[in-house]
């Protein structure tokens, strides 16, 4: 059961982790230069 929980709470942090680079990816694809220094430098 608490293997089961671990995967589980992992893939879930996964995803969310995904979620953010593809949220970063399509923010730097719109934004200015100086504004994608800034998301970086939140995502890291």
């Amino acid at each position: 059961m608490k293997r089961q929980q671990i995967i589980y709470e992992l893939l879930e942090a996964e995803g969310k982790i995904k979620k953010s680079i593809n949220c970063y990816y399509a923010k730097s694809r719109a934004w200015p230069t100086h504004k994608k220094r800034e998301t970086a430098k939140t995502f890291k």
